[in-house]
């Protein structure tokens, strides 16, 4: 029979190991939740849109994700660095036909309309297909 390296510890060397590797994965979760509580909840959402866009299977239900204007100008940045113009803004919508889409009044800024993933996808999709 072949021989297996084996360790032995004693309770408290195992309480100590275990004890430390504790701490370590609690100091993890810390640092992930506030990376997460800095980063700007508009810069996470146009994130998650750049990443749809990319690629669809990434977000599970597209339908429950909503994005308003403010994110959609900021998919792709002006030769600026500036969020694409408002008039660009309105010759996507038209062009795309995601003015006819289904929309609903932003929860954080009223006046602002937003639309689900998909549909902005679907519209990103034919606006720059239209283009080529």
């Amino acid at each position: 029979m072949e021989a297996l390296p084996a360790i032995v510890l004693s309770t408290e060397a195992l309480e100590e190991m275990l004890e430390r590797v504790g701490r370590r994965a609690a100091e993890l979760v810390v640092a992930q939740l506030n990376a997460d509580l800095r980063e700007d909840p508009q810069d996470r959402q146009v994130k998650l849109l750049r990443c749809y866009l990319a690629d669809r299977r990434s977000i599970e239900d597209p339908r429950a994700m909503w994005a308003n204007s403010h994110h959609i100008r900021r998919i792709e940045v002006g030769s600026n660095g500036k969020p694409k113009s408002m008039t660009w803004l309105h010759r996507f919508k038209q062009e795309s036909g995601l003015i006819d889409c289904v929309s609903r009044p932003s929860p954080t800024h009223g006046r602002l309309r937003e639309w689900t993933f998909e549909d902005i996808a679907n519209a990103w999709e034919r606006y720059y297909m239209l283009k080529w």
